[in-house]
């Protein structure tokens, strides 16, 4: 247990903070639970004390050299604001989710808002209140990764294993549906559990994959969209040898044919015949030519009707126009959700309206602009 100071009365921007280094660099993207506790400590037991309502962690690759006696010119990443922590006689919970940016070495705690920015009041205001500081204790420090299940589970026969996300005092939501800490598997696939402590979400999942799945030689059928390409991966663990000589676990294909794959585990040999095939993925966006904005939940909304399954497409640009040529709408957003209204917010009369479209789809390392006219009726 420490002690620092979290603010002065005197607006002197006095304070003090822990810095301490970590075991272990923190790992780049890994989500992380940060905890600590806090509890204001009397400074002086006959005069009135201080209390603040701020305090945070900062965590950094560097070794902070500044003095660390006045206010750092750092942004807590972690930090609770907004509860005077007055009660001498409880513990406050500081706790946060933290996504390493990777590499960092060391924890800072204190308070790194501006006195500007901080509030403080008196334990006992009165005649008696004097130049005083906000003291507080810190206590049970972590910061831990949520990562409990392995990125890969690999058994040779069927069997049934245990899945354990226990995770502290948090509560759990699988892909499944079970919502205990552990649960029992006996298929091939992907799960996935949330767990939450408070408001605070953490998650992560691992494949599982029984290799008696497989047969000795499995051939997998798939295809690639013309002016785009493939990525053939390999559907197990283990060393990877390509029929093209790559020992990549993942190709990217361009080219229809076929192409063979032998991986070695633990479990034996496995050989994978993937045939390539080549289709034409043209892009359709479809648009209705009738819509009925009349509040019956049928029909309300004139939207695109997405038949592009093979490739990512944004919207440019989405035009109305009246029979005298007005446009009475325009939309700019990521797709076309029109409900039948002016861009002011007025209900449009029924009757025949052109419209005009502009989007854009990737092709390869290009993009295609995709252009429509049209006209639809609007009833009521």
């Amino acid at each position: 247990m420490m002690s620092i100071t979290l603010l002065s009365d005197l607006k002197s921007e006095s304070k003090s903070y822990i810095a301490s280094p970590l075991y272990i660099p923190l790992i780049k993207d890994q989500a992380y639970y940060v905890r600590y506790f806090i509890s204001p400590k009397k400074y002086n037991r006959q005069l009135p004390n201080i209390v603040a309502d701020a305090a945070g962690m900062y965590l950094t690759p560097e070794k902070v050299q500044l003095d660390i006696i006045t206010t750092l010119p750092f942004t807590a990443q972690i930090e609770r604001k907004g509860t005077f922590f007055e009660d001498y006689d409880r513990w406050y919970k500081v706790q946060g989710k933290y996504i390493a940016r990777g590499g960092e070495k060391y924890a800072i705690i204190g308070n790194f808002r501006s006195d500007e920015e901080s509030n403080y009041k008196y334990t006992k205001p009165g005649p008696l209140a004097v130049p005083n500081l906000a003291y507080v204790f810190i206590d049970d420090i972590l910061i831990e990764a949520f990562d409990p299940l392995p990125d890969t589970m690999l058994f040779c026969a069927s069997q049934t294993t245990v899945l354990n996300a226990g995770f502290h005092d948090a509560t759990y939501q699988w892909n499944t549906g079970d919502r205990d800490s552990t649960i029992s598997v006996s298929r091939s696939g992907k799960y996935t559990v949330q767990a939450t402590i408070d408001t605070l979400v953490f998650e992560d999942s691992t494949v599982v994959i029984y290799m008696d799945d497989f047969s000795n030689h499995t051939t997998i059928d798939t295809f690639f969209c013309t002016d785009s390409e493939l990525i053939l991966g390999s559907p197990a663990p283990g060393r990877v040898q390509w029929s093209h000589g790559g020992n990549s676990p993942v190709i990217p294909i361009r080219e229809p044919g076929t192409y063979q794959l032998s991986v070695e585990n633990t479990c034996g040999t496995y050989q994978f015949t993937y045939q390539v095939s080549e289709k034409v993925c043209d892009c359709e966006l479809d648009l209705p030519n009738a819509f009925s904005p009349n509040g019956d939940n049928r029909n309300d909304i004139f939207t695109i009707i997405d038949q592009c399954r093979f490739r990512k497409w944004s919207l440019g640009s989405f035009q109305v126009y009246d029979q005298w040529g007005g446009m009475v709408y325009q939309e700019l957003g990521q797709s076309v959700q029109w409900d039948g209204q002016s861009s002011d917010g007025e209900e449009l009369p029924p009757g025949v309206y052109t419209f005009r479209l502009t989007a854009t789809t990737q092709k390869r390392n290009e993009e295609e602009t995709i252009q429509k006219v049209g006209t639809v009726y609007l009833l009521r």
